[in-house]
């Protein structure tokens, strides 16, 4: 082919068929995305050198020094060139940026030159339009700048190196694009097209008829002898005759929701018969409305998908937390702006401030309140400032806050605060402004820079009408077929509606007009007609989220006749229960939880074969635990089953309590034997403290925590406020022994019952021998009783082991109540009888030793007991459930 040639076809396996052929024919191929390149490439089954015209493009303008603009700076020097500007109409308000911006796009892809309107325009509305039009791009040229919503514009001022392209899979083009094919495509060039003479391919035809008008040799590609789907599909969009090909399915659910349940439900049951990923396509047009509901069901059945929507940047942690920052300013770091930004969860101050509430009696309502340190003062911002200044400002409060270049997380999460250091870095174009227009300006740079969402590597994918040009797949399913969705209808252009439009195209500067638009929604649907290879699934909802009635599509009227997909199955038990269709295996499963909770004894209700050893050695722990629940204590302590590991930010309640008893034992051993004065032991705690801390760190039983240093000093004050109680040390008491190892055995009806513990302090009163036993809180640990009633059997047990006297618990945190009860022969509490309770606790034992020896071990509901209980998930008996 010695000319340049335009093969046309309505199915693109024909083009396709095209390429694999003659690729070798040809340096390099043109393809309109990443997506079509890798197409193309597997195709030709061998190396292809593949670009876009946007790459192109990009070269091009390179090699000139031009530099393309990112989103942001587009429209940072949009609003400077408007500054200059005296405007007889239009407002210089954001709106009117956005709306122009928008126009521009529309002028630059229809390759109008910026002398052009001005030669058209009438009214000042017009002429306001126009002369921004040509200020704008003045400006970008003479600052050697490109917009990168038309770098093929830009490229046609740029020399051209002509070379034989194959050009493939663009629905159609523009009127820059096309100029550019012109300058670049040298003898030998071939460009595909999708085209014929119908109006559902209107928008190629009008490609079709000025690549004619432009000298380009118009040929019809050979069938091809793949039949596809769809094929079939497209000579059924354009002939409308006859029933609708096999392969094809049109279904109407009620809402988006069950359309994307249905449709997952289906892409879910072919990857579990075999297909690969990769041969899956979900297609959808309105990705507002669809995309929260792909990602919801991906995760529902655990379905791996790719999808190239650009989230907006003012949905991320990363901008989100500048905002938060600029409103705590404004707010002057009132308690609640405050924080949103401290406890944000990039801050790294977040577990830090939770703390620091839970101690501070007043809320603080300033930044110094909360005690971060001098280097807080860089998160105040001035009232007015320079946008450099600013910028520089806020990237420092950023990297106090622990964000930075790098940062943990998601892919997301790093390419978020990437842009939005580089929106930062763009402040420096901007003069004086206040904290309130700083706002502003971040909010739209926010929203009109996006970040790529990726959800895996591998995967089904998700894709938008116009990303599919050029690809093909074998199953393939189009979400959204009711007017409105798909197609979209957007609403008129304020500043250039239909009439003014109409008269700019008779003067020569053609835009697309409003009812013109829907020839850009066939294109759309042909393309996703294209890509099916084996199966192609339509669907539209009847209603959409707000409940709102929904037309059919008009685009796809002809396939209304075709058959319904079959209801997907159930991917999941609970989907097949709401479906009434409950397998035997989950009712005998549903029947064998109700006789649990009604504790009717089965095979696997806690009754696990398990002998305990005669010679087993009791802990009173031991005894709480297996009083309050034997299946409890068969998990922990006989089975040794280990609890969920949990990330430690805070120091455990169990921990607490050792380190309390540590101090203590530091503080008294020197006075053992004598009767030390509170001024003496308040004086000597501190040292005594860091003789524990360092102690307890050597062993390890004192893990390294983040937030220690602020918690160390809220647990010196405790010790203090229990040394300086009277309770602490009675008149006349003297401390005998500290942490002592006890090991006793009672001879019970039964036979032996051997216990061991450790007593905090054993020490000499005027009662007799005093066993004293610590307490963090007012928390003592008792066996609740068939009656309901609670036994207490720590001291009794302590009390029988050293012949003492009696038995005191003290809270060291209970600043009102230090001593919680006295047990014992010498108790003089009021109703207490030593006699009794001793009783109690030897038939409690008994109780234990007939029941170890029978092997019950049957879990014993209650509030308190599953509520500390880590072994829910094999017991899975509740309080209140009996």
């Amino acid at each position: 082919m010695p000319e340049r040639t335009l093969l046309i076809h309505r199915d693109i396996t024909a083009l396709a068929d095209f390429v694999r052929n003659h690729h070798a024919d040809f340096p390099t191929v043109i393809a309109t995305n990443l997506l079509s390149m890798r197409f193309v490439r597997k195709e030709a089954a061998a190396g292809l050198r593949t670009t876009t015209l946007k790459q192109l493009s990009q070269r091009m303008l390179a090699g000139q020094g031009i530099r393309v603009m990112s989103e942001f700076e587009r429209r940072k020097v949009l609003q400077q060139v408007l500054e200059n500007i005296p405007l007889k109409y239009l407002p210089f308000n954001r709106p009117t940026l956005r709306q122009l911006s928008s126009i521009f796009s529309e002028l630059m892809h229809a390759a109008i030159p910026p002398e052009k309107p001005l030669l058209v325009a009438r009214t000042a509305r017009e002429q306001d339009v126009a002369h921004c039009y040509q200020a704008y791009l003045t400006h970008l040229k003479a600052h050697l700048l490109a917009d990168p919503a038309a770098v093929e514009f830009f490229a046609l001022s740029c020399p051209a190196e002509p070379a034989a392209f194959l050009v493939y899979g663009y629905p159609y083009f523009d009127r820059a694009q096309l100029e550019l094919l012109n300058r670049v495509c040298a003898a030998g060039s071939v460009i595909t097209l999708t085209s014929e003479k119908h109006r559902v391919l209107r928008k190629a035809s009008a490609s079709q008829h000025e690549l004619e008008r432009l000298g380009w040799k118009v040929k019809q590609a050979a069938n091809s002898s793949r039949q596809t789907v769809g094929t079939q599909a497209v000579h059924h969009l354009l002939e409308g005759q006859g029933p609708v090909p096999e392969g094809i399915t049109h279904t109407a659910l009620s809402s988006p929701e069950t359309e994307v349940q249905q449709v997952f439900g289906h892409v879910h049951q072919l990857l579990l018969r075999g297909v690969l990923p990769e041969d899956v396509v979900v297609v959808v047009r309105d990705q507002d409305t669809y995309l929260p509901l792909v990602r919801e069901a991906s995760r529902r059945l655990q379905l791996p998908i790719l999808c190239g929507q650009m989230l907006p940047l003012s949905y991320t942690h990363p901008a989100r937390l500048v905002l938060s920052l600029i409103r705590a300013n404004q707010k002057h770091w009132e308690h609640h702006a405050a924080l949103e930004v401290l406890q944000h969860p990039l801050s790294r101050f977040a577990d830090e401030i939770n703390l620091k509430r839970k101690s501070l009696k007043v809320p603080p309502q300033r930044l110094q309140d909360w005690k971060l340190g001098e280097d807080a003062r860089v998160l105040l911002l001035p009232a007015q400032a320079s946008g450099a200044s600013y910028g520089d400002l806020i990237r420092e409060a950023l990297a106090f806050l622990g964000l930075g270049h790098t940062v943990r997380g998601t892919h997301q999460t790093a390419m978020a605060v990437s842009r939005v250091l580089d929106i930062l870095q763009s402040l420096s174009m901007l003069e004086k402004l206040t904290l309130e227009e700083l706002r502003l300006e971040l909010l739209e740079d926010f929203m009109d820079v996006g970040v790529p969402t990726v959800y895996s590597q591998r995967g089904v994918r998700i894709a938008s009408p116009l990303a599919l040009s050029g690809r093909k797949y074998q199953q393939v399913f189009v979400l959204g077929l009711s007017d409105t969705l798909f197609p979209q209808r957007p609403g008129a252009d304020v500043l250039l509606d239909d009439h003014i439009r109409e008269r700019w195209e008779r003067s020569g500067v053609a835009l697309v007009r409003q009812g013109e638009r829907m020839h850009t929604e066939r294109a759309y649907l042909h393309a996703c007609l294209n890509t099916a290879i084996a199966k192609l699934h339509l669907s539209r909802p009847l209603f959409d989220l707000q409940g709102r009635a929904l037309d059919p599509s008009p685009l796809c009227r002809n396939f209304q006749s075709a058959p319904a997909l079959q209801e997907a199955v159930a991917a999941t038990e609970m989907e097949a229960g709401l479906q009434g269709r409950v397998e035997e295996s989950v009712q005998l499963r549903a029947k064998l939880e109700l006789s649990r909770q009604k504790l009717h004894t089965s095979p696997h209700h806690g009754q696990v074969h398990w002998t305990v050893p005669k010679n087993h050695v009791w802990s009173p722990s031991q005894l709480v635990k297996f009083g309050n629940c034997r299946f409890q204590w068969l998990a922990e302590k006989a089975l040794k089953l280990l609890p969920f590991p949990e990330v430690e930010k805070n120091l455990q309640r169990s921990t607490q309590g050792t380190f309390y008893h540590k101090v203590l034992e530091e503080l008294l051993r020197p006075h053992v034997g004598t009767h030390p004065d509170a001024e003496t032991l308040l004086a000597e705690l501190p040292a005594a403290f860091e003789r524990a801390e360092k102690n307890l760190l050597d062993t390890g039983e004192l893990p390294p925590l983040p937030h220690w240093a602020f918690q160390r000093l809220e647990l010196q004050q405790n010790l203090q406020n229990f040394v300086k109680s009277p309770f602490f040390l009675f008149q006349g008491s003297v401390p005998q022994q500290l942490e002592v190892h006890i090991e006793h055995t009672l001879h019970l009806q039964n036979g032996p019952f051997t216990f061991r513990g450790i007593v905090d302090r054993i020490e000499q009163t005027g009662q007799g021998t005093t066993v004293v036993d610590y307490k963090s809180r007012g928390y003592i640990s008792e066996v609740r009783k068939a009656d309901g009633s609670k036994l207490e059997v720590q001291l009794p047990l302590y009390l029988m082991a050293v012949n003492g006297q009696l038995g005191r618990y003290l809270s060291i945190l209970n600043r009102e109540k230090h001593l919680l009860r006295s047990v014992g022969p010498a108790s003089a509490d009021r109703g207490y009888s030593w006699e009794s309770h001793q009783q109690e606790v030897l038939d409690f034992l008994e109780n234990t030793a007939t029941s170890v020896d029978q092997g019950e071990f049957p879990p014993t509901p209650g509030e308190g007991t599953c509520t500390l209980c880590d072994y829910g998930a094999l017991c899975r008996v509740k309080a209140r459930q009996a």
